[in-house]
């Protein structure tokens, strides 16, 4: 495993690779693109970016949860750390596609867990995670979408995503899990 801790004053974000397993991968890949998407994910309240709540989005349930397998692959890990006393409070898949239009949010949980499904990315193809300062005049950190890796991070630090090139694959997954 490989854990990388980015400091951004009282908040942090911690990146860890090569938890997984391929047959792992593979089948939480599946998963996700079985899943049953509808239109409409938001992360903003701003009424000017209305038209673009198109994302598709897929919320997982309790038994959706249990099905991916994760918790018990991160209770074995140095993730449920930063996840001690939280509950996950919702579980959901977005689906991106390069003409998806993505804007900076933050989210009112106390913890983010993201994990990147897709089985190949090439560093080309963008579609990374972007973080922001508090007042989005800069971007802090940046996430390059690398297959399997996990992001925890505190909910209040501004975040959006890259849409993917039109070079690379047509759909862009993300597994967030929130956790209060």
């Amino acid at each position: 495993m490989i854990k990388k801790t980015i400091s951004l004053g009282t908040k942090t974000i911690e990146i860890f690779d090569d938890i997984t397993s391929l047959f792992f991968r593979q089948r939480i890949y599946d998963i996700c693109k079985t899943s049953y998407f509808r239109l409409g994910w938001n992360d903003s309240a701003i009424p000017e970016r209305k038209p673009y709540d198109y994302n598709l989005h897929s919320i997982y349930n309790e038994a959706d949860i249990e099905s991916l397998n994760i918790l018990p692959l991160i209770t074995e890990t140095e993730i449920m750390d930063s996840l001690k006393d939280l509950k996950i409070t919702q579980c959901v898949v977005n689906l991106s596609v390069a003409s998806d239009v993505n804007f900076a949010h933050t989210h009112p949980e106390k913890k983010v867990l993201l994990y990147y499904p897709n089985l190949e990315w090439q560093e080309g193809w963008a579609g990374e995670t972007v973080f922001y300062s508090e007042d989005l005049k800069e971007i802090v950190y940046t996430s390059q979408y690398t297959p399997g890796r996990f992001i925890v991070f505190d909910a209040e630090i501004p975040h959006s995503i890259r849409a993917q090139s039109n070079t690379g694959p047509k759909h862009r997954f993300t597994l967030s899990m929130f956790w209060s």
